[in-house]
C-alpha cells in the first residue's frame, strides 16, 4: 500500500513537471547567436576596455616597427611605409569602435592573424609585428 501511493505521488510529480509551461522564447536561440557569449553590462564594457587597449597597443607596435625616421630612406618607401600604417591603424580602429565588443574582439584578432599571415602582401613590417 506505502509503495502505491509513493509511485502515485511520483507519476503526479513527474507529469507535473513535464506540463508546466515553458516560454517558447527560452530555448530557441536565432542562429547567429549559436555558441556565442552573452555578457552583462558590466561585462561587456569591461570588454570593450580590453579591446581599446588591444586596438591601442597594436597601432603602439605598427608605428614602432615602421620607422618613418628611418636613415636612408628615399621619400617613395616613406610614403609606402605611411600609407601601410595608415591602412593598419585605420582598420583597427574601425574594428574596435565597433557597438558590440564580443564581435570587435573576433573581428580584431581574425584581423590580426590575417595580417600576420598575408606578411607579403602588406610587406616585411607585418611580420615583424607578430614576433
Amino acid at each position: 500500500m506505502n509503495t502505491k501511493i509513493c509511485v502515485a505521488m511520483l507519476c503526479a510529480l513527474l507529469t507535473g513537471c513535464s506540463s508546466s509551461p515553458r516560454s517558447a522564447e527560452a530555448g530557441k536561440v536565432s542562429a547567429d547567436q549559436v555558441g556565442r557569449p552573452t555578457v552583462t553590462g558590466a561585462q561587456a564594457q569591461s570588454l570593450q576596455s580590453s579591446v581599446m587597449a588591444l586596438a591601442d597597443t597594436s597601432m603602439q607596435r605598427i608605428a614602432a616597427e615602421i620607422n618613418l625616421a628611418r636613415a636612408g630612406t628615399t621619400p617613395e618607401a616613406r610614403r609606402d611605409e605611411m600609407s601601410t600604417r595608415l591602412a593598419l591603424s585605420s582598420s583597427i580602429v574601425a574594428i574596435a569602435m565597433q557597438p558590440d565588443p564580443v564581435d570587435a574582439l573576433a573581428d580584431l584578432l581574425t584581423f590580426t592573424t590575417l595580417t600576420a599571415v598575408s606578411g607579403g602582401f602588406l610587406g616585411e613590417h607585418t611580420a615583424r609585428l607578430t614576433e
